[in-house]
């Protein structure tokens, strides 16, 4: 599981494989049903889980992989569904600490495996994730058909992966 502060409620997160589930407890430990929602796949073959995660106050950010198919990051307002390039893709979201609905989720990936392993917002609200990708390239932008600047390449053919840092901005695009 993964955890952070955040003014006053901490928010658990915990990444089972089976689906990510998010609960905000008070500065006592309390919670109840409407401060805690699972990630939950649109399929039973869908699964994930979460190996990092940051916060700037007002908001929290997860990233970590997403396996196979579609899930659903936004279970409390209007559904965000993300689908895989590959067996694994990198993911990262955005929500709201008060009301743990989705500011946004992307997912980013080859058609091998890749996974989001930390995050990190700055006081600018710039966003910087680390991971692991396998394929030829991957394109960091998660807007459909952006090429060039955003793209990555393999260091090596082996398939064993390349390690990656990038920064988005607060929208989640793509800056490096």
């Amino acid at each position: 599981s993964t955890g952070v502060t955040t003014s006053g409620s901490t928010a658990t997160v915990i990444g089972n494989g089976v689906g990510i589930y998010i609960i905000k407890f008070d500065n006592d430990l309390v919670t109840t049903f409407t401060n805690t929602f699972r990630i939950s796949p649109t399929t039973a073959a869908a699964s994930g889980y979460v190996s990092g995660m940051a916060s700037d106050g007002t908001s929290f950010y997860i990233t970590g992989a997403l396996d196979n198919l579609n899930v659903n990051f936004n279970p409390k307002s209007t559904a965000i569904n993300l689908s895989t390039s590959g067996s694994q893709d990198i993911f990262v979201a955005k929500y709201n600490t008060a009301s743990l609905v989705a500011d946004f989720a992307y997912n980013i990936g080859t058609t091998f495996s890749d996974e989001g392993s930390g995050i990190s917002v700055d006081n600018s609200g710039n966003i910087y994730i680390t991971g692991i990708f396998r394929g030829s390239s991957l394109d960091f932008s998660p807007a459909s058909g952006s090429v060039g600047d955003n793209t990555l390449s393999e260091f090596g053919a082996d398939g064993s992966g390349d390690v990656y840092v990038a920064k988005y901005n607060s929208t989640f695009t793509h800056q490096w």
